[in-house]
């Protein structure tokens, strides 16, 4: 475990309460801080998602009018809010991490180490992260693809307007 430099660290010598009633408490409350990060991190998931799947829709309604520039504008609004997306789910990522790195410590201290032993056995393949990460890259993939469809439309109109005035 490279990530513990010094497991004394962790334990305050100094106190003198009930260290190990106290202990349990802490790891009580920073194992339902961790859920509750998670917790989080899904219902912006579900912002992300929804404000994805909406903003999609309207591009894909406003394209049947011939709108190209609100369609490549909408686009980009788009990859920008799903760039959005990917560095909050890093940022949850580095927060659930170093919770959990805690709460394997703190397991060094209790009877049965549970969430450890629960990531030795998943060996970090956590299928849901591995999942949620790429939809993000999945709407900037058909972001890209509406705008190049309808890049070449707003060229041409812009020519035209340049060219005949109008």
């Amino acid at each position: 475990m490279s990530w513990i430099r010094n497991k004394q660290d962790l334990i305050n010598r100094n106190y003198k309460g009930n260290k190990e009633e106290h202990l349990l408490k802490q790891y009580e409350l920073f194992v339902n801080s961790s859920e509750k990060i998670s917790s989080k991190r899904m219902a912006a998931n579900n912002f992300y998602l929804g404000a994805n799947t909406a903003l999609f829709a309207v591009a894909g309604y406003l394209s049947i009018l011939s709108k190209s520039f609100i369609v490549i504008m909408l686009s980009l609004i788009g990859i920008v809010l799903c760039l959005s997306w990917i560095s909050n789910l890093a940022s949850y990522k580095r927060l659930n991490s170093a919770k959990f790195r805690v709460i394997h410590e703190l397991e060094e201290y209790l009877p049965a180490r549970v969430f450890t032993k629960e990531d030795e056995y998943l060996k970090g393949d956590y299928t849901l992260t591995k999942l949620e990460k790429y939809i993000p890259y999945l709407f900037i993939t058909f972001y890209m693809i509406v705008m190049v469809i309808f890049l070449p439309s707003l060229i041409l109109n812009l020519i035209n307007k340049i060219n005949f005035g109008g």
